[in-house]
């Protein structure tokens, strides 16, 4: 977890502590998990604008090979660079849907389901 230097003083020391703690047992059983057979695998992954980077684009389609993904997006050129790079890793963008989460602004949201053929 990263957390900006702007981030709000409410989140103490003990939260992102508690923070880091969270995620990483989640993380441990969501591992756990990934490694049964015959479990069928649904990702839903919101990454900062930045997108996701290439490292957790190849883990995905090489390693934890779900069968859907659901991606949010507030960035749509990262969005788009990230759903190319996941189409040759064997995904198909069956939906792309914007959302305005934020009326009155111009920021969009964008909900992307993926795939794999067959």
């Amino acid at each position: 977890i990263h957390m900006e230097k702007s981030t709000p003083r409410k989140f103490s020391d003990e939260f992102k502590e508690e923070a880091v703690k969270l995620v990483t047992d989640q993380g441990y059983k969501i591992s756990e998990a990934a490694r049964q057979e015959g479990r069928r695998r649904l990702l839903y992954v919101n990454p900062p604008r930045t997108g996701l980077e290439p490292e957790v684009i190849e883990w995905i389609a090489e390693e934890y090979r779900p069968a859907a993904i659901a991606y949010l997006s507030c960035s749509a050129g990262t969005l788009a660079r990230d759903l190319e790079r996941l189409q040759y890793g064997g995904y198909r963008v069956d939906v792309i849907a914007p959302y305005d989460f934020f009326p009155h602004t111009y920021h969009v949201e964008t909900l992307a389901l993926m795939g794999r053929p067959g």
